[in-house]
């Protein structure tokens, strides 16, 4: 490990811990009940078409709700999570922590050439752990 990424390392093992401990028992809530596990359309190939080309809710379990949202690459991801997760929660929520420092990642790598290493940690670190990510890290 380089010298220079070792405040990087250490904010992604801090923001991975904040983040892991409160989703080990974590389950579904609120939409991922018809989204992800009432949805027929996650988890194979037959089911892509109706993913990536429809409302977001046209799929889902919830019956014939029409909300204008087109979100394919949400529900590619869910469908990846089904595929390899099954219903469990625990991977989806895993796959979303995944994400969160990957951008975490890059918003340093781009800072830390515009401001410093310094402030890019702090930048990064703001990002990573301020309570607004909850919802999108953790739901």
């Amino acid at each position: 490990m380089a010298r220079s990424h070792a405040p990087l390392v250490l904010l992604l093992a801090l923001t991975a811990t904040v983040y892991a401990q409160g989703l080990w028992g974590a389950g579904f809530v609120w939409d991922d009940v018809p989204l992800i596990l009432l949805n027929e359309a996650l988890g194979s190939w037959d089911g892509l078409s109706s993913l990536v080309g429809a409302d977001l809710w046209a799929s889902s379990g919830a019956g014939r709700v029409e909300s204008g949202y087109f979100r394919p690459l949400v529900l590619l991801s869910f469908s990846l999570d089904t595929a390899v997760f099954g219903d469990g929660a625990l991977g989806f929520h895993l796959h979303s922590i995944g994400w969160h420092l990957l951008a975490v990642v890059f918003l340093y790598l781009l800072l830390k050439d515009l401001v410093g290493e310094g402030r890019a940690v702090a930048g990064a670190a703001l990002f990573a752990l301020h309570p607004v990510q909850s919802e999108c890290v953790a739901w």
